[in-house]
């Protein structure tokens, strides 16, 4: 019985191998099988992360108070999560600056605790194109900041063309909520008298105590409005303060520098 069964196994095989269309038909319904099987899967990688351009906000805006901490803190805490394999950051502000280029995550973090904000104004825009000259090929932009910006290049409009040479460009907003703020916004001195000018940003009437040396002024500024004060202008260096507590301490001191004497003796030398 056992030899029997043998030789039929046997001859079934030998039919089978000789069969060639069947075997054809076998290995198309095998991979008809592994197709819906699908014996493989797609894995997500961003090859922009690793060159990675970090545009941080250090202008006076970045010192806004937002629920306890600076928007300059909330920024740097998103940068560090969002570092990449070679990092370059850029800082923002009056004059844009390449302040670390082709670093490694750990290097890039040691010079986050470096970084201060500033009290200059800023350019967003400026900052957005110098990240794109930065990557010769690909790579991402990340953007950290409150997009207060006060000259220079639209953030919105160098992002666009950041975009439209294939890189990945990220807007991360540190301004969580519109904050209340007053501010001195100019100042235009000379020998005889210095104007001041003070702009309220919030949407309800203000009444400004102006410290000026050892004197005070009481301005009362409507919403949205620009107050200007004039005064003669003393001698040596003189503090300017807003008696206020607003979000923004930056801009409620300014700081005038005139001559202690109106005349000055100069000695002329000459050949004669």
């Amino acid at each position: 019985i056992k030899s029997s069964g043998t030789k039929k196994l046997t001859s079934f095989l030998k039919q089978v191998t000789k069969d060639w269309i069947f075997l054809i038909q076998l290995l198309i319904l095998l991979l008809l099988a592994l197709t819906f099987l699908k014996p493989y899967s797609n894995y997500a990688y961003d090859i922009t992360a690793q060159n990675t351009v970090i545009v941080i906000d250090v202008s006076a805006s970045s010192q806004t108070v937002e629920d306890g901490k600076i928007r300059f803190d909330i920024a740097l805490s998103k940068a560090r999560d969002s570092l990449g394999s070679k990092n370059t950051i850029i800082l923002a502000k009056g004059i844009p600056k390449i302040a670390l280029q082709d670093a490694s995550p750990s290097e890039a973090r040691n010079f986050l605790k470096t970084l201060t904000p500033t009290d200059s104004p800023s350019q967003i825009g400026e900052a957005i194109i110098l990240a794109g000259e930065t990557l010769s090929d690909q790579g991402r932009v990340v953007v950290l900041s409150d997009f207060i910006n006060t000259c220079g290049q639209n953030p919105h409009i160098a992002k666009k063309v950041l975009e439209s040479k294939g890189l990945v460009v990220e807007f991360i907003n540190t301004a969580k909520t519109k904050r209340n703020n007053i501010g001195i916004i100019n100042i235009e001195a000379d020998n005889q008298e210095t104007t001041i000018y003070i702009k309220n940003f919030m949407e309800t009437e203000a009444i400004v105590p102006v410290k000026i040396a050892n004197s005070v002024k009481q301005l009362t500024i409507p919403a949205k409005s620009i107050e200007a004060y004039s005064f003669q202008t003393p001698s040596g260096a003189t503090k300017i303060e807003l008696d206020i507590k607003d979000d923004l301490k930056a801009d409620n001191i300014a700081y005038l520098s005139a001559s202690d004497k109106d005349k000055t003796k100069i000695l002329l030398i000459t050949n004669n």
